[in-house]
This record gives structure tokens, sequence and C-alpha cells, in this order.
């Protein structure tokens, strides 16, 4: 019976395979393989630094060059960044996100300390149905850095993959020398429009024998003021060098705008992590005070119980010395009655 029951689910399936387009099963196979690889992908970036360098351009006017070096310690991520001459940092660790920005790198100034304590789970892919605000800021730090993934900013491929606007229209393989790509056109059409999610689809050529990474793609946003609507498209190409292994690190990330003539190239060096002391991912570390709910339950407990034990020691002595001063005025009474 069970046998009878094996054979007609293994017939099923194979009917259903057969039943499908070559188009439709490939979309199936990028629906089931890329999720799975993209989160494996982003797993390996937990423990690797890297330096970033880039150059933004807009039509003729000088290029504008930052630099920065991220140092991922999971759940801790740090980065520090220089852009026209301002130095930032923003750090996270498992209670707090904050920024710090300076002109000298010796006198910082806070911006901003963010509570994260309730946070979602760190590494995995921020949903667009949560409020940005309200995202994890860890998967802010992994999506600078996953350029692999990224389509443009902030916005990355598998946050828009699993959403049910998503929707994968085409798809078919093709070959570039003795590179595999997959390339899959698709569409995005959330119910209300948010200028911070403006991608509306495009097409990409994925990779997939190194984890479906991104090797290029041309994408489309929606603008909209007032009543008028304009879609902007734009390209985007990576890089990986010569080693492509399951997990390849991009060398260069280009996006370019034609229609407003701009473009930034990004290079990345990745590095295996090299020495940054524990205490940099912390505020105090720039002479700012930790927030009050960073405080650990046994520190605080700890300090009431110093607490409790000064103001009973305080207690005890004061008793023990009201005690004592009947018997002092006693023995003083009886002093004065002899010498009468």
């Amino acid at each position: 019976m069970k046998r009878s029951r094996l054979f007609l689910t293994l017939a099923a399936v194979l009917f259903y395979i057969g039943s499908l387009s070559a188009d439709e099963a490939l979309i199936e196979t990028i629906k089931k393989e890329a999720p799975a690889a993209w989160g494996q992908y982003l797993e390996s970036l937990k423990e690797l630094d890297v330096s970033i360098n880039s150059v933004e351009q807009e039509g003729d006017a000088e290029p504008v060059q930052s630099r920065s070096q991220q140092y991922n310690r999971y759940p801790c991520c740090l980065s520090k960044t220089e852009k026209d001459g301002v130095y930032s940092v923003s750090g996270l660790n498992g209670q707090y996100a904050f920024l710090l920005t300076s002109a000298t790198e010796k006198t910082w100034t806070l911006g901003k300390v963010t509570d994260c304590r309730n946070s979602r789970i760190p590494l995995t892919f921020p949903p667009l149905h949560v409020p940005r605000p309200e995202q994890n800021r860890l998967n802010w730090f992994i999506s600078q850095e996953a350029a692999a993934l990224k389509i443009h900013s902030q916005m990355w491929l598998p946050s828009y993959f699993n959403e049910p606007e998503f929707c994968i229209t085409e798809a078919e393989e093709v070959h570039e020398g003795d590179l595999r790509l997959v390339r899959m056109k698709f569409q995005y059409e959330p119910a209300d429009y948010d200028p911070g999610i403006p991608l509306r689809g495009g097409e990409v050529y994925l990779m997939p024998d190194h984890s479906w990474v991104i090797k290029r793609g041309n994408f489309e946003w929606l603008e909209i003021d007032g009543e008028n609507e304009k879609y902007t498209p734009f390209r985007v190409e990576n890089d990986y060098g010569e080693t492509l292994d399951r997990f390849p690190r991009p060398v260069s990330h280009k996006l370019e705008i034609e229609e407003s003539n701009w473009k930034c190239t990004t290079f990345y060096t990745w590095e295996k992590p090299g020495k940054i002391s524990p205490k940099e991912f912390r505020l105090s570390h720039y002479g700012f005070p930790e927030p009050d709910f960073a405080c650990g339950f046994w520190p605080r407990l700890l300090l009431i119980a110093i607490g409790t034990a000064l103001i009973l020691l305080a207690a005890c002595r004061s008793f023990r010395k009201r005690k004592s001063l009947p018997k002092e005025e006693s023995a003083a009474g009886r002093g004065g009655s002899d010498a009468g």
C-alpha cells in the first residue's frame, strides 16, 4: 500500500513537471533554489571585513569619492566612512544602533541612537510590509555589503522576491562563454505607492552555479509627483573577477542612470577578520554614555544590591547611634549627682 502511494505521488510529480513548459519549469526552479542560495550567501558574510571605495559622478560635475571600512562580528557591525571631508561611524550591537559624525575624527557628534533589542531576527530578508524604520538595523548593514544582490542603493532583490506583488514573467537560460546565466524578467506592482520602494520591474541575469547572484540587470523605478508619473530606467553590473566560487565576492559594482547622466562605481576588497576591539561597537568607546536600556539585568541587579546594602548600613549605624544616646545621658546625670 505504501509503495502504491509512493508510485502515485512520483507519477503525479513527473506528470506536473512534464506538463510545464521549459519557461515555467525554469521559473519554478528559480523560486525554489534562489531564496535558499541567497540565505546561505548572506550567512557567509557574517564574519568578513570589507573595504568599500565609491566614485559617484553626475554629468560634467566633479566626481565625488567616498571610502569606508566595514567590520562584521555577528551580531555586531561597524562601518567607518569618509565622504566630502565628513567622517561618520555607524555601529550596531545586540542592543542598539548608533550614528556618529565628525569633521576631524577626534570630536564626534552623536546623531541618533536606536533601540534594537526587539528588532527582527538578524540576517533575514527585510519584508517590505514592515515600515523601514522598524526593520532590523542589521539588514541595513548587510544590504550595503551584499552588492551581489543589490539593485540600487538599499534596494536588493531578496527583499522583493517573496512578496505577493512580485511576479516572474519570463525566464530562459543563456550562455556567455563558459558562464551559465539565467535571464529573468519580472514585475513588481504594489497596491500603494511608496517613494522609498520605487522598483517596478526589470530584467536581471542571475548566476545559478554561484549562489544565484546578480551578474547584471536593467531595472525601472516609478516616481510620482502630484499627478505626474515618471518611469526611470537604470542599469547594474557586477564584476566578480576570475574566481567564481560558491560564494562569489564582487570586485566592483556599477550603477548607471543614462537619463540624468549619473553613474556610480563601487570597488570592494574582501578581507579575513582583522583586529578590532569589541569596545568600538559601543558608544562608550567614543566618549558617550551607554543608553539607559543598554545596561543588562545582572549589572543593574548588582547596582541595586550595592545601593540597598549601603542604605541598610547607614540605617543600622543611625539606629545604633540613637540607641547609645540615652546611656550616655544617664551616665552624665549620675556623674553630676555624685559631684553634688
